[in-house]
């Protein structure tokens, strides 16, 4: 006979974007508009992920590779009761399209 025990949990998170802080839904893309601008200007929009939980979590975000484009930090931990805010920076330093470009959290 054996005798099993364990014990689970689940993230309870919400994640806002903008500096308006929006509420994101899960499975729905959010659109961010960086208007219009010049070569080598860069544009940043924040992204908060706030931890509604009981436990700590650690993230990792995945994403298309692109050099125009970053994620700081990419990976880290959200602890109970706090939030993390991501900088998502577009810095072309070239002509060239940007279209559907996903990121997932």
């Amino acid at each position: 006979m054996l005798n099993v025990k364990g014990e689970g949990y689940k993230i309870h998170h919400s994640v806002f974007a903008g500096s308006n802080r929006v509420e994101m839904q899960s499975g729905e893309p959010h659109k961010f508009d960086f208007g219009e601008f010049f070569i080598n200007e860069r544009k940043t929009k924040t992204v908060v992920v706030q931890n509604n939980g009981e436990f700590n979590f650690d993230f990792v975000w995945k994403r298309q590779v692109n050099k125009y484009i970053t994620i700081n930090p990419e990976t880290g931990s959200v602890p109970k009761g706090g939030e993390q805010v991501f900088e998502i920076t577009y810095l072309p330093i070239g002509e060239h399209h940007l279209k559907s470009y996903k990121l997932q959290l």
